[in-house]
């Protein structure tokens, strides 16, 4: 199962530790210390400053008529040093739907950065990141943009979005290259269940009547065969936390999950050298 990809907090720059250190990024908009910053744009009771925490269910929302357009709405935010980034995504986004049965509301998002070298000013040039590159979020509550690894202090998101209506988002992870790379060969792959929590019951016709009781997530069972002593090792490093960590699939897309139960199991099947079979169900967060 090559290409499937894991990061936790501690290869998020965001925070609150990254690569054994701690570290404390700054949202610039508004802020009276960086020169010509972007304004705050947020409903009072989500500021922006939410963004910064690591809680996507702690989030920031836009005021109700948000600025529309390519690139209108900016977010800006100084990661404290040049960090080393491979992977931006965005977590927990929650919108209106435009029109009424689409979700989400079609709009995208890129990303743009300088380095500490150059110092912020709001109205200078910033560097595309990974060329421009955007996350659509056609569907799920979680997108990436992946580049090849850039180096940068301040980081800018950029929203474009036709409609003039609120969303709100939960959690940026700004990651380094994923540490978490099974890389095994000959696996018999994984499945993916997209859960629609609903109760169906039956009208006087005897016709199905859907009453939907949650929201939709999405599950997944990963079979790894032949995995290594030190591949074990990342995977408990999984398979022990505590708090959700992103997968990073295939396909391109990106989950913010948890061990499904907080259990998984692991068999030793040959040795020596030992090599183990291990089976990861993971759920992602709504």
């Amino acid at each position: 199962m090559a290409n499937t990809r894991f990061s936790t907090v501690q290869s998020n720059a965001m925070g609150p530790i990254f690569q054994g250190g701690v570290v404390t990024p700054v949202l610039i908009n508004g802020n009276v210390a960086y020169t010509n910053k972007p304004a705050l744009e947020q409903d009072a009771a989500f500021p922006m400053a939410n963004i910064l925490n690591p809680d996507r269910y702690l989030l920031w929302k836009t005021s109700n008529t948000p600025p529309s357009g390519a690139d209108a709405l900016k977010l800006d935010i100084d990661l404290g040093a040049d960090r080393t980034i491979k992977i931006i995504s965005f977590h927990g986004i929650r919108c209106q739907p435009v029109p009424e049965g689409l979700f989400p509301r079609p709009f995208t998002v890129h990303a743009a950065y300088r380095t500490a070298g150059q110092t912020y000013d709001g109205t200078a040039t910033f560097t595309n990141f990974a060329s421009a590159a955007t996350a659509s979020f056609g569907g799920y509550r979680d997108a990436m943009i992946e580049g090849a690894g850039e180096t940068f202090r301040y980081l800018r998101i950029m929203f474009s979005d036709a409609a003039t209506a609120p969303f709100a988002l939960g959690r940026l992870f700004v990651s380094i290259v994923p540490e978490v790379d099974p890389g095994v060969i000959g696996s018999p792959g994984s499945t993916h269940e997209i859960v629609n929590p609903a109760l169906v019951t039956e009208n006087m016709a005897m016709g199905p009547v859907v009453t939907i009781i949650g929201e939709t997530h999405d599950e997944f069972q990963l079979l790894l065969e032949a995995v290594s002593t030190a591949t074990l090792a990342q995977l408990d490093f999984l398979r022990r936390a505590r708090q959700s960590f992103v997968y990073y699939r295939h396909t391109g897309t990106v989950h913010e999950c948890i061990v499904s139960g907080m259990r998984a199991i692991s068999t030793q099947t040959f040795g020596p050298p030992p090599l183990y079979s291990v089976r990861l169900n993971l759920l992602s967060l709504a």
